[in-house]
């Protein structure tokens, strides 16, 4: 005798139902959360570094004409202002000083008689200011600038292009020097707020692109170069 046998499908009970959903949902979490590791570490490597301008080589220059060091002396706020601000007009406008000593004087005899004294025999070199005219130690850093960067083609052609005999002499008129005048060529330039249309300026402005290799901090000149002799101070700095 054959008995018919329904066929049913295994019943599962609902507590193991829930194990393996429960089960799944965490293997799906774990992946997600690994590949989504993976993922972020990817693009961190490919992403492009922040960009940062390259520091200048300055491999062919000593460190001190890059940051100079300057020592003050005998200097009240008002000089030490004075002097931050000469500085800072070398600075602005790419002109590398060397390292100084600059010391401050009430009396012209610390100067020779001077308004202002550079010294290049000490180590670092030194200026002393005997005066509180405002442009005297910006004339000073200037000497110190073309001691360190004016060579002697560029004074040559400073000579013929100013019209002057000789770069120094004591036997020259201080005003037909043209250290003093280079000196105070730049010392125009960069404390002038703005040139007068001239010719005369436009040979300032001109004689300070000889000398440093830059234009005028003032501007293009307004005129061509004159003929006639240079004038500057017959002041002694």
């Amino acid at each position: 005798m054959v008995h018919d046998v329904a066929h049913h499908p295994p019943t599962v009970s609902g507590d193991h139902v829930g194990r393996r959903s429960r089960w799944w949902v965490a293997a799906f979490e774990t992946v997600s959360i690994l590949l989504l590791a993976v993922l972020i570490a990817d693009l961190h490597r490919s992403a492009p570094s922040p960009s940062v301008d390259a520091p200048p080589d300055v491999s062919e220059i000593p460190r001190a004409w890059v940051h100079p060091h300057v020592e003050t002396t005998g200097g009240d706020p008002t000089r030490l202002i004075s002097t931050d601000a000469a500085l800072a007009r070398f600075s602005r406008n790419g002109l590398l000083l060397p390292d100084l000593s600059i010391q401050f004087a009430d009396d012209r005899e610390r100067c020779k008689g001077h308004l202002g004294l550079f010294t290049r025999g000490t180590t670092p070199w030194q200026i002393t200011v005997c005066s509180r005219l405002e442009f005297v130690i910006t004339h000073e850093l200037a000497h110190a600038w073309i001691e360190t960067h004016v060579d002697e083609p560029t004074r040559r052609e400073y000579l013929a292009f100013r019209g002057l005999e000789a770069w120094t002499g004591v036997d020259l008129a201080w005003s037909r020097r043209g250290v003093e005048d280079a000196a105070f060529v730049i010392q125009q330039n960069l404390m002038a707020t703005q040139s007068a249309r001239s010719a005369i300026w436009t040979d300032r402005m001109l004689a300070y692109e000889l000398l440093t290799g830059n234009p005028s901090p003032l501007g293009p000149p307004a005129f061509g170069p004159r003929d006639s002799t240079p004038l500057i101070p017959s002041l002694r700095l």
